[in-house]
């Protein structure tokens, strides 16, 4: 009966069905949940011998619908009766007065050792107005205390389902739900005793609230998840949810926090791991991620100071290097010799530039020196490659690479970046030395089929997500079909350059800082590089004579990309946009191709 329905054929052959869902036991306080198809009467049995109980009643639609019966028909009940034993605890029923009770087996059910809000989330919708002599004060007293209307349901539900903790910034943050009637409030209370309210959280919805209580209990579920950061110095201690009505104080859940890990980007997936839409990620990260993470980057950074650098060097260098060529290398070392080939056969590189690779990967650090000394006996080109103790991501490689190049001129690139001809990097270079008002200057980029992988980059805007992203415009097409080359003598403007190859003064890369090591797992740093030198003022310009083939992402690819790799995205374009939007607006209102006007998707004006 508990766990099916049971059938009952009367005198006539007729069948009804009987289901109990649900026995609570408050100490002896008994209360049964369950549905009924016909005019059946109950009653309960302890040890055999029946018991005072009284019944109240309510439709069930859900039932109705299976059975094909009319929906406002009264087919659930509720029994309520108190009792000194549960011993043999029966329900049973029959079709007449006139017929023996047909009894259960003995009922299981749950020991509530307290009536408070968590025992009513199971209680119906409708108290009955139950006759003194059936219940003790206390029970009566419990619920008139409890009672509550039969639109509202009961007052309230929820759980934290996580906590964790960023000791380096100081905050906690608070994962759960919460669905309760406008007369409940709703609040978090921490080790210290605490009060805090669920205002400041962010909210979203959350299918599997949704689908287990839909509007059954009368509850919107729209907004029922939600994300909380809160300000706290304690690193350990129970966080509690909790909830008051009038006077009435009740706890809904109790959870023990964890701490976050420091590595940011390690840290930044746990955070974004919790699903939510990516649509309004955005706003979320506003609200508790981007100063978790951002605090977490520049404490790592912080530290980079601290550590050593190991530095070898292949070869002689060149004593007056006119240019740096600075390579940062992480994952698969194998495309380093197709770089040595093409540069081992370039004169002009050889007399007039250094070499620098930044090794940033520990897990390949000691089979770099291996592999390079091997290498280097084959491709005798001068070289010093750097491990600066810790993965930096590329913008903080690139930076440290900087740190002990002695060229005038800089030359940032992938380690999968192969020149097509000789003299790539001396006719990149030139146009820097000829014209002062250019600040960035990059090459035609090819993928491994001979297609472009872009004639451009651009800024397009993402209205859904509130957000600019990076377009790669006319990819896949041959080079001859370029709309973008002209006859311009130091290059074809562009708004933003690829950090696979992007060339610029070392007097430039001084004032402006260096790259932006803010953003996550490298993501975004050229197309911030590029905002920077428009901000100084500078032109940003590609050569499309210059041809370097670029095996892209074949360096490092990141499994189980997906998802999660999409909501990084989304807190680097969250933070790119922070910084440069009023200058891309500036920018798309002067008419500089390749700037987007940020526009208000519809119905999210004022947004």
């Amino acid at each position: 009966m508990q766990a099916s329905p049971v059938r009952h054929l009367d005198t006539a052959g007729n069948s009804q069905f009987l289901k109990l869902d649900s026995v609570q036991n408050l100490d002896g306080r008994l209360t049964l949940y369950g549905w009924v198809t016909g005019s059946l009467e109950l009653a309960l049995f302890v040890g055999g011998k029946p018991v005072d109980c009284y019944k109240t009643t309510s439709a069930r639609p859900d039932v109705a619908r299976h059975f094909g019966l009319n929906t406002t028909t009264q087919l659930g009940f509720t029994l309520f009766a108190q009792v000194s034993s549960t011993q043999d605890l029966c329900l049973g029923w029959r079709a007449g007065s006139a017929d023996p009770y047909s009894l259960s087996s003995p009922l299981s059910f749950e020991v509530q050792h307290d009536l408070g809000l968590q025992s009513a989330q199971s209680l119906p919708g409708l108290w009955p107005d139950l006759p003194d002599q059936m219940l003790s004060s206390d029970w009566r007293e419990r619920l008139d205390e409890l009672a509550y209307p039969p639109e509202t349901g009961p007052c309230a539900m929820g759980a934290i389902d996580k906590v964790l903790v960023c000791e380096q910034t100081g905050d906690w943050i608070i994962y759960g739900w919460v669905v309760h009637n406008p007369t409940a409030m709703m609040l978090i209370e921490m080790p210290d005793g605490s009060d805090h309210s669920l205002a400041g959280a962010y909210r979203y919805y959350r299918e599997d609230v949704a689908r287990a209580l839909g509007d059954e209990a009368g509850y919107r579920c729209g907004e029922a998840a939600f994300i909380l950061k809160l300000p706290f110095a304690q690193t350990s201690g129970a966080i509690k949810l909790k909830v008051r009505v009038g006077d009435e104080l009740r706890y809904l859940s109790v959870l023990e926090p964890t701490l976050l890990t420091s590595d940011p980007v390690l840290a930044a997936k746990h955070l974004l791991a919790v699903p939510s839409a990516l649509s309004g990620l955005s706003r979320r990260m506003q609200r508790v991620e981007n100063t978790i993470i951002e605090g977490l980057l520049q404490a790592d950074v912080s530290h980079w100071s601290q550590l050593s650098v190991t530095q070898r060097q292949f070869g002689q260098a060149p004593a007056q290097a006119t240019l740096s060529i600075i390579i940062p290398v992480y994952g698969d070392l194998r495309l380093v010799e197709h770089q040595l080939l093409e540069f081992v056969m370039d004169d002009w590189l050889m007399a007039n530039a250094e070499l620098i690779y930044v090794i940033d990967d520990g897990r390949t650090a000691a089979l770099f020196e291996q592999e390079i000394a091997a290498l280097h006996t084959l491709y005798p080109v001068a070289m010093q490659w750097l491990w600066g103790g810790a993965h930096r991501g590329f913008a903080g490689a690139c930076n440290l690479g900087a740190s002990r190049a002695r060229g005038d001129y800089l030359i940032f690139m992938h380690h999968d970046v192969i020149p097509v001809s000789a003299g790539w990097a001396a006719e990149l270079i030139a146009p820097l030395q000829q014209h002062a008002e250019l600040g960035l200057v990059g090459p035609q980029l090819l993928s491994a089929d001979g297609t472009m992988q872009h004639s451009h980059l651009e800024l397009d805007w993402h209205a859904a997500f509130d957000l600019w992203t990076v377009k790669e415009s006319e990819r896949g097409l041959p080079p001859a079909l370029n709309t973008r080359i002209s006859a311009a003598s130091i290059g074809v403007p562009a708004a933003l350059l690829s950090s696979a190859c992007i060339a610029m003064r070392r007097s430039q890369f001084d004032r402006w800082g260096g790259w932006d090591t803010a953003y996550l797992m490298g993501d975004f740093t050229d197309v911030d590089l590029s905002m920077q030198a428009h901000h100084q003022a500078s032109q940003v310009v590609m050569l499309p004579q210059v041809v370097m083939v670029h095996l892209q992402r074949l360096s490092h690819v990141q499994p189980g990309a997906g998802d999660l790799r999409s909501r990084i995205a989304i807190y680097n374009l969250s933070r790119f946009k922070r910084r440069w939007s009023d200058l891309i607006a500036q920018r798309a209102a002067d008419g500089y191709a390749g700037f987007a006007m940020p526009v208000k998707p519809i119905g999210k004006e004022g947004a």
